[in-house]
């Protein structure tokens, strides 16, 4: 198993590079289990923390990591969205100073 360190996509041994940004992939070897696991307290344990479940997401991740442009063309954003995005961008270069007339400067008139 091969893992690209950019995307975190796993792939077989055979593929050299990631097909989806084209970097390296690297070997993943399985970790090896400890020779001897340390008495733990209870006092000192943290809470054990679960992972999320991706098991309702799972399929829409592989179809994008098929086809990441195909997926955008499926699900784009609404047009609300982009007009809200252009409101927004509006709003925020037009409170730049540039674009707002600098008061006359006083020259002092010798």
């Amino acid at each position: 198993m091969k893992l690209c360190a950019f995307c975190g996509g796993e792939y077989p041994d055979e593929l050299a590079a990631c097909p989806l940004d084209r970097q390296p992939l690297v070997c993943v070897e399985p970790p090896k289990p400890p020779e001897e696991f340390p008495p733990v307290h209870m006092a000192e344990a943290s809470p054990i923390r679960m992972a999320p479940d991706t098991s309702t997401i799972i399929e829409q991740i592989r179809e994008v990591r098929r086809d990441h442009v195909a997926a955008l063309h499926e699900h784009p954003h609404p047009i609300s969205h982009r007009a809200e995005l252009l409101s927004q961008a509006r709003s925020t270069i037009e409170n730049l100073p540039f674009f707002h007339p600098e008061s006359p400067r006083n020259e002092n008139k010798t």
